[in-house]
């Protein structure tokens, strides 16, 4: 049990380093307008 609470921790930190990585990637390499269709996404279409 203690085996798969180490394992579900370490695997959600890479999880979310992975994320901020690609996110931090994102805004350094994308053009403003790129940025901006993809920074906003509504819940519902309007």
């Amino acid at each position: 049990m203690k085996r798969a609470v180490l394992l579900s921790i370490i695997d959600q930190a890479l999880n979310s380093a992975f994320n901020l990585l690609l996110s931090l990637a994102f805004i350094a390499f994308a053009t403003p307008a790129e940025f901006g269709r993809f920074a906003f996404m509504p819940i519902w279409p309007c």
